[in-house]
């Protein structure tokens, strides 16, 4: 389907479309370090193409992009134009010559930028976290495919102490109807995470981990890993690193929560090694395991874990892991 022009070059996240005709992938195929959106039929009808705009300088590349339900538009995250100034735009993916649209303008960005998270709800309006409206408090805005209709998700601007919470790492459910987000509310520094119905506006909290804010930093779920929702909706899996009563560290481990009743959850993981972190975990395709990765046992060395146990909190590393890589390797 495709092949990189050298060695130096690299192709990365490949994501099918949903109704799986078309591959999305990064790939550096123009200069060397920045990373461009293309696309290629999985039937090998035509040739990959660049959908994002041509790179111009090095290190300015696409850093994160999602596919729409109906398979014909992508939207994605980039420093296209000034580095390290994310913006957004869509693009129709599957025509012959994509033209990407900018959602949020570099130009009214000024020092904000558009950070990692991206979905689209049953309705096709597009979701994303980002600090424009106030300089320094990630808030979750929505808008349609064109950019029109922007606006603060009803329901997501909560609050703590020192006024607005910001809004950390969100998903999308299965169907689209619903969506689960971070807040650092009600306590500042401490994010919880709270899942609303898209139709209304009310937010119901579903963690339950711990209620003490940290001393220094945050803490909460990871901002770069995302969360995920189980095929049946029933239960969130991510990476983060709430103290718990077992132990406390600033290390990720792999969280579970319900996305209904009673808040709770439970770490099912969390690292043995002095600086060790879990990260990329995912349901398996019926929602009766997780697998993940991470540095777990031995710093620097990610291995390969999984568990059907969705209950027992902090399980046995060693009964986890399913793959080991050679020493000073990773997955």
């Amino acid at each position: 389907l495709y092949t990189a022009p050298d060695s130096e070059r690299r192709i990365s996240e490949l994501t099918f479309s949903p109704d799986g005709d078309w591959i999305a992938f990064l790939a550096d195929s123009e200069l060397v370090g920045s990373r461009a959106l293309h696309v290629v039929p999985i039937d090998a009808s035509a040739t990959a193409k660049r959908v994002s705009l041509a790179p111009v300088a090095a290190n300015q590349d696409v850093s994160q992009f999602v596919w729409s339900p109906d398979s014909l538009h992508i939207a994605f995250i980039g420093d296209l134009v000034t580095n390290n100034v994310a913006a957004l735009w869509t693009v129709i993916a599957t025509v012959i010559a994509p033209s990407p649209v900018e959602i949020v303008t570099t130009a009214e960005l000024g020092d904000a930028d558009v950070l990692r998270g991206l979905g689209f709800d049953s309705q096709s309006r597009l979701y994303f976290r980002t600090d424009l409206a106030t300089g320094d408090t990630e808030q979750l805005l929505r808008a349609d495919i064109a950019g029109t209709n922007r606006q603060q998700v009803p329901g997501t601007a909560l609050a703590n102490d020192a006024g607005e919470a910001a809004v950390g790492t969100f998903a999308i459910s299965p169907d689209g109807a619903r969506i689960a987000f971070a807040s650092e509310s009600p306590s500042e520094s401490l994010f919880q995470v709270f899942v609303l119905d898209l139709a209304g506006m009310a937010p119901a909290l579903v963690s339950n981990l711990t209620t003490t804010a940290p001393v220094s930093g945050s803490s909460g779920p990871n901002f770069f890993e995302g969360m995920r929702w189980s095929p049946s909706g029933d239960r969130l899996v991510m990476t983060a690193d709430w103290p718990t009563p077992s132990g406390l560290d600033n290390d990720f481990g792999v969280f579970v929560l319900p996305t209904s009743g009673a808040p709770g959850g439970v770490r099912l993981a969390t690292p043995s090694a002095a600086s060790g972190d879990a990260f990329g975990p995912h349901f398996t395709a019926d929602g009766s395991g997780v697998v993940f990765l991470g540095d777990m046992m031995i710093d620097g060395q990610s291995d390969l874990f999984t568990t059907s146990d969705l209950i027992t909190p902090d399980q046995d590393l060693t009964t986890l892991r399913i793959i080991e890589s050679a020493a000073g390797g990773n997955m």
